[in-house]
């Protein structure tokens, strides 16, 4: 058996080409927003959810027992949840109410495929704090460059204790796309449930650990794969004897109307 390896640096070549030319297109940052969330509260994490700059947020598993155990706050939750993705713009009003605050932000750097330093999943935890003993509320989450950002998530109705430490909030968030490589500012809004009012707010500004977040969207995540190896197998056996047969005697053929 005879085996040859055909056209593999040949077909390098075009997926190098295809990847830079992806490349190009993302670059261009016209893709829809799409990012998957998960909360974590005390321990306990909510369902799924997927928001998006084409007006829809969608829960993707059904949590029925939370939803039973208050009904005024899952009818609050649902329509929250039908709010699309939105833009706000950096304010310089620090503090909005003297009954709630953010008292602490933080963030983490999870998920880089390609290894370039930009990641596509992060994680951003906040502790909230009222005057009050205990207040139901609810935040925006934002993404982004300069003063202008992109809705990211909103959150579902949670209950503050005081100026308690172990009531915090985890957003873990994938960023599907539309964001393309770069640094980026988190901004979190607080509102008040009972009135949908604003009543803190955070961001870089206020907060280093908000800051210079080295992010870019799943699409973004340009992994390396190996081309494709070809390869072409040619057998010998019977079906080349017979070959040489014919062709013998075709040569013989010739030969003798020559010499006749």
């Amino acid at each position: 058996m005879q085996i040859k390896t055909l056209f593999a640096s040949i077909l390098a070549l075009p997926l190098v080409a295809s990847a830079q030319t992806t490349s190009d297109e993302k670059g261009t940052g016209t893709m829809p927003l799409a990012v998957k969330t998960v909360e974590t509260q005390f321990g306990s994490q909510k369902p799924e959810r997927a928001k998006s700059s084409a007006g829809f947020t969608l829960n993707l598993n059904d949590n029925t027992d939370e939803a039973a155990a208050n009904d005024r706050w899952a009818k609050k939750n649902s329509e929250l949840q039908k709010t699309p993705s939105s833009q706000t713009v950096r304010s310089d009003i620090r503090t909005y109410s003297e009954d709630f605050w953010i008292y602490d932000a933080w963030t983490s750097l999870d998920v880089d495929n390609d290894y370039d330093g930009y990641y596509h999943r992060f994680s951003v935890e906040f502790d909230a704090d009222t005057v009050y003993s205990s207040a139901w509320v609810y935040a925006r989450i934002y993404l982004g460059r300069g003063d202008i950002f992109d809705e990211i998530h909103t959150t579902s109705v949670f209950m503050i204790n005081g100026d308690n430490s172990d009531d915090s909030l985890i957003i873990e968030s994938e960023l599907v796309s539309g964001f393309p490589t770069d640094e980026y500012e988190v901004l979190i809004e607080l509102y008040d449930a009972e009135h949908d009012e604003l009543v803190a707010i955070t961001d870089g500004y206020s907060d280093a650990d908000l800051s210079y977040l080295s992010l870019e969207s799943a699409n973004y995540e340009l992994v390396y794969e190996e081309p494709p190896v070809v390869i072409v197998e040619e057998y010998g056996g019977s079906t080349i004897w017979w070959a040489v047969v014919v062709l013998s005697a075709v040569v013989g053929w010739r030969r003798k109307r020559s010499v006749c």
